[in-house]
């Protein structure tokens, strides 16, 4: 799973603003969207007042702004924030949406939601992780389409 290297702790951004034009760049990131990278050396975020958290493997895995409602509302439910799961689990959140819209042709609905994912919280060392505390899983002796995920993002917290 993805973080499975990391400790569930904060660590030194490597994120400049030219990391974030490269995003913006690539498509990953509307334009419109404000931003702001953290101070050089800044290991514990500081967000101000309505900016949120987020890291460059969530946009890579399906993460975008604006937010689909199933998010916002997955998210309310299980009282996450984005630097609370692991970038694999954006990865399953973005797959469901996909297969619920363009395949079974209805919206994500959160009933079939809990028939196929939970949602743990990752402890290390006998306490909930800082950062990454939270892992969406599949359900044993569930069908669901295979992936190709990324065993282990090891420097994900750093993004």
């Amino acid at each position: 799973m993805a973080g499975a290297g990391s400790k569930g702790k904060w660590e030194a951004s490597s994120v400049t603003n030219n990391t974030i034009l490269e995003l913006k760049s690539a498509g990953y990131l509307l334009a419109n969207v404000a931003h702001r990278a953290p101070k050089a050396g800044q290991v514990v975020p500081t967000p101000w007042q309505g900016e949120r958290v987020v890291f460059l493997p969530h946009f890579i895995r399906g993460l975008g702004f604006p937010l689909h409602p199933f998010i916002r509302g997955l998210m309310f439910f299980y009282g996450l924030d984005f630097h609370d799961l692991a970038p694999n689990s954006f990865l399953h959140i973005s797959a469901f949406i996909i297969i619920c819209e363009v395949f079974l042709r209805i919206r994500p609905h959160f009933g079939l939601w809990l028939k196929i994912f939970n949602v743990k919280p990752k402890i290390v060392d006998g306490q909930q992780a800082d950062c990454g505390g939270a892992m969406v899983s599949k359900l044993p002796r569930v069908e669901w389409p295979e992936g190709t995920f990324i065993k282990t993002v090891k420097v994900w917290q750093k993004e």
